[in-house]
């Protein structure tokens, strides 16, 4: 299977900044496999921006799938994800 190539937007990359260091290293690893098989994530119904969802955790990593693109754009608890 081919590697995604993987595309974080600016409030992904905010949004990954402000994490506790042991969370960011968590969030990468799921990028790492994300950019394996994106379709492992989840498929949200009704979303049309970030249409899937990666649980790591407590946090979430939200992103869509395009071609063999795959664009992340928020990754946060899943408290505040969904607002």
């Amino acid at each position: 299977m081919p590697e995604y190539a993987v595309v974080p937007s600016k409030r992904f990359e905010d949004d990954f900044s402000d994490l506790p260091h042991d969370i960011q290293r968590q969030v990468l690893s799921a990028v790492t496999r994300i950019k394996t098989n994106p379709h492992r994530g989840q498929k949200l119904h009704g979303i049309r921006v970030g249409g899937w969802r990666y649980r790591v955790g407590d946090y979430r990593i939200r992103y869509d799938i395009e071609g063999f693109t795959v664009y992340l754009y928020l990754v946060r608890h899943r408290k505040d994800v969904y607002r």
